[in-house]
């Protein structure tokens, strides 16, 4: 979760991101449905709802940072999927 002036409440996770050809560290918001772990790399907020574009995380790459409860490294490069080819989509 976001506060208004945008910092991450709650868990986070460390990762290597793929956008448009270009990879780069990144910082994002962590969340788990049931036990599969998903990055919420950003947020699309149209008047009254907000809904999070999100990236499922394989859990045996995921672990968390030492003496840090709340902070996790990713081992995979993620992909962001408002830029992944259709051609591509199996």
């Amino acid at each position: 979760m976001r506060t208004l002036s945008g910092r991450i409440v709650g868990p986070k996770v460390i990762h290597r991101h793929s956008m448009d050809g270009q990879v780069f560290c990144c910082v994002s918001e962590l969340t788990f449905v049931g036990d599969v772990p998903f990055a919420i790399i950003h947020w699309i907020n149209s008047p009254g709802v907000s809904a999070p574009i999100t990236v499922p995380l394989e859990k045996e790459n995921l672990r968390r940072a030492a003496g840090r409860k709340s902070i996790y490294f990713y081992a995979e490069v993620t992909t962001d999927p408002r830029y992944v080819n259709e051609a591509e989509i199996p």
